[in-house]
C-alpha cells in the first residue's frame, strides 16, 4: 500500500512556477510573491486554505513562503514534503507528513508526474513553501486513480526541501585485462588472491556515450562466475547475443551490481568483483552458494 501510494504521488507532486496572488491565478513563469494564506512554518504539517474557493479550471499555485535557495528547473532532481487533499471535501489522500516529519518524496521535474505538478515545480525555490491546486484535466482525469476519484480536483501543499547536484561524470581508465570485443561474450580471468570485502570493479573498456547514473534505466549485457572456482553461475549471452537485462540504477538488482554499473558510459565493458554483503549473503540462490563473492563483466548497452 505504502509503494502504491507513493508511485501515486510521483505523479502527483511536482508543482512549481510563480503565482501571487491571494486569490486562484494562472501560473505565470517568474518570480515570487508570499500572498497565499497558510501556515510558513516549515516544521509543521501545513493545512489548505483554499478548499472554499471556486474551483479553478487551470492548475493554479499560491506562494505561502519563497524559498532563497536554488530554482527547480526541467529536468531537476527535487526531494519534497507534501499533503495531497481532494478540493471537494479536503480528505486527505496522502501525505508524507504521515510517514514522519523528515520524509520526502523524490522525483524528476517534467517526468513521471501529473503534467499539474511538472507545470507548478518550475521556478519554486529551495525553501519555500506552496499550495497548488490542480484540476482534473492536468491530474487524473475523468478515470481517477486509487483514492482519488475521476474528474476529481486535487489541492496538494508542498515544500521543496533539495534539488539533488547533478551527478558528476566518472573518470574511466581502461585497466582491466579482458577481451575488448563488445560483439563478442567476454571470456573472464578471475583475479588472484583473497577476494575484497568492498565491491569493486576494473574497466575493461570506456564507453562514450551517456552515464548510468541513481535513478537511471539501464539496458546491460552480462555474464557472472563465482570468485572461488570461476564457474559461471548466469549470463545474458547464452540467451543470445543481443539479449540484455533491463533494471534502474538503484533498485531491482544486488546492491554490488548498481555499485559496479553506476558511472559506467554506454558501450562500456566492466569487471565487478561483489563480495556476498554486497551479493547474497549467507543466502544460496540458484547456482550461487552462500557467501559467495560474485565476478561480473557488464557491457552496458542503454542508459
Amino acid at each position: 500500500m505504502k509503494r502504491t501510494i507513493m508511485l501515486l504521488l510521483a505523479l502527483a507532486c511536482l508543482l512549481s512556477a510563480c503565482g501571487g496572488s491571494s486569490s486562484p491565478s494562472k501560473l505565470k513563469a517568474g518570480g515570487c510573491s508570499p500572498a497565499g494564506k497558510g501556515t510558513t512554518d516549515l516544521k509543521t504539517k501545513p493545512v489548505p486554505a483554499y478548499l472554499k474557493d471556486p474551483e479553478p479550471s487551470e492548475t493554479t499555485v499560491h506562494d505561502i513562503v519563497c524559498g532563497s535557495g536554488e530554482a527547480a528547473k526541467e529536468g531537476s532532481k527535487v526531494e519534497v514534503k507534501y499533503v495531497g487533499v481532494l478540493f471537494a471535501d479536503g480528505k486527505e489522500f496522502d501525505s508524507s507528513w504521515s510517514r514522519g516529519a523528515t520524509e520526502t518524496l523524490p522525483f524528476t521535474v517534467g517526468g513521471g508526474v501529473i503534467e499539474g505538478f511538472s507545470k507548478a515545480a518550475l521556478g519554486m525555490k529551495v525553501g519555500g513553501r506552496r499550495e497548488v491546486v490542480i484540476p482534473s484535466k492536468d491530474g487524473y482525469g475523468a478515470q481517477g486513480t486509487g483514492p482519488i476519484p475521476g474528474g476529481a480536483t486535487l489541492d496538494f501543499l508542498i515544500d521543496l526541501v533539495r534539488i539533488v547536484p547533478p551527478p558528476s561524470s566518472v573518470p574511466c581508465t581502461p585497466s582491466g585485462s579482458g577481451s575488448t570485443d563488445l560483439s563478442k561474450k567476454p571470456v573472464i580471468a578471475v583475479p588472484t588472491g583473497p577476494a575484497p570485502t568492498e565491491t569493486t570493479f576494473t574497466d575493461l573498456v570506456c564507453g562514450t556515450g551517456t552515464q548510468a547514473d541513481d535513478g537511471s534505466q539501464v539496458e546491460v549485457k552480462y555474464v557472472g562466475v563465482l570468485y572461488t572456482n570461476g564457474k559461471e553461475f548466469d549470463s545474458s549471452w547464452k540467451r543470445g547475443p543481443t539479449e540484455t537485462l533491463p533494471f534502474t540504477i538503484g533498485s531491482g538488482v544486488i546492491a554490488g551490481f548498481t555499485k559496479g554499473v553506476t558511472g559506467m558510459k554506454v558501450g562500456g565493458r566492466r569487471m565487478i568483483v561483489i563480495p556476498p554483503k554486497d551479493g547474497y549473503g549467507s543466502s544460496a540462490s540458484g547456482g550461487i552458494p552462500g557467501n559467495s563473492t560474485l565476478v561480473f563483466v557488464v557491457d552496458l548497452v542503454k542508459a
